[in-house]
């Protein structure tokens, strides 16, 4: 078979999991519901490709986003491993995952709906601070590297279908190599996007086994501060 015909057969059989999320609307027209298979529906293939890795809805947690007046987004899905620590409030689906221990991050969309786009690009502008190493190969060498530019993006918008009317801006994010389409308006698979996805997650098993060595908790931190002579005889 001709390779580009083989990749298409290919993309188009791991497709046919999204195939029953236009089909709901059959049922219901709420968008919550419909959402919420959406979202179900691409962990579960996430779930099959990142396999031993941990896949969970949740947050990104580090000392900025958590406690008293901060602010903490909900990610949509997290492929994550215990790089750096075990996850906290880890129940069935939910996790509160430690900065480090996360290496890819979707925002789930069930279509280019009216505003999507903009929805999706306010979450992935969290990337710069929720992701704190980014893997650079040159040659043989593989190395931690501080900026994203040049590698793939740690957060992707992830559009399941592209709808009848499709949004401008998340229609950019796709241009811009920062949000995948993976069903066509029609239904048809979207085989360039289908298949960068597989490498997205492929992606992900890959950080996992070069980010083991890169994090550390930092334990001498939480000791307590040593007292002067003046402050122990107070």
């Amino acid at each position: 078979m001709d390779p580009k015909k083989y990749l298409k057969l290919l993309a188009k059989e791991l497709a046919s999991e999204f195939a029953p999320i236009p089909r709901l609307k059959k049922f219901t027209r709420n968008p919550i519901i419909i959402g919420a298979h959406a979202e179900a529906a691409v962990r579960q293939f996430v779930r099959r490709a990142v396999a031993p890795l941990r896949v969970s809805t949740g947050a990104i947690i580090y000392e900025d986003n958590t406690g008293e007046g901060a602010t903490l987004r909900q990610i949509d899905t997290m492929i994550w491993s215990t790089a750096m620590a075990p996850a906290v409030f880890e129940c069935g689906e939910f996790a509160l995952v430690p900065r480090g221990n996360c290496h890819v991050a979707l925002e789930i969309k069930r279509s280019m709906y009216p505003c999507s786009g903009k929805s999706a690009r306010d979450i992935l502008a969290e990337e710069k601070n929720l992701f704190t190493d980014w893997v650079q190969v040159k040659g043989n060498v593989v190395s931690p590297h501080k900026t994203p530019e040049g590698n793939a993006p740690n957060m992707l918008a992830v559009f399941c279908i592209e709808g009848d009317k499709p949004d401008a801006e998340a229609k950019k994010l796709v241009e811009e190599g920062k949000a995948l389409l993976l069903l066509k308006s029609n239904g048809g698979t979207n085989h360039e996007d289908l298949l960068k996805f597989v490498n997205v997650l492929l992606q992900a098993r890959w950080l996992s086994m070069q980010t083991q060595s890169f994090h550390m908790v930092n334990a001498q931190l939480v000791r307590p501060a040593k007292r002067t002579a003046r402050q122990r005889k107070d």
